[in-house]
């Protein structure tokens, strides 16, 4: 919720992707093998020439925080 409320602001600094994971097994674990991150729900990753640099979970998003990277 805390990203869908912060949408208008990440995205003019970012591509979102929103991956829903039941639905989408092959590419969520395609994310997961590819940044050798374990999946989590919800979960936010930063991408930034194919490395993983920003990775939070549940209670740890904070959108204004991938400003900062």
């Amino acid at each position: 919720d805390r990203m869908d409320e912060n949408t208008e602001i990440l995205s003019n600094n970012f591509e979102l992707y929103k991956v829903a994971v039941i639905e989408e097994r092959p590419i969520s674990n395609y994310i997961a093998t590819a940044t050798a991150i374990k999946h989590e729900s919800p979960q936010v990753l930063l991408l930034k020439n194919g490395a993983c640099v920003f990775n939070e979970s549940h209670l740890m998003i904070k959108p204004h925080d991938l400003l900062k990277k």
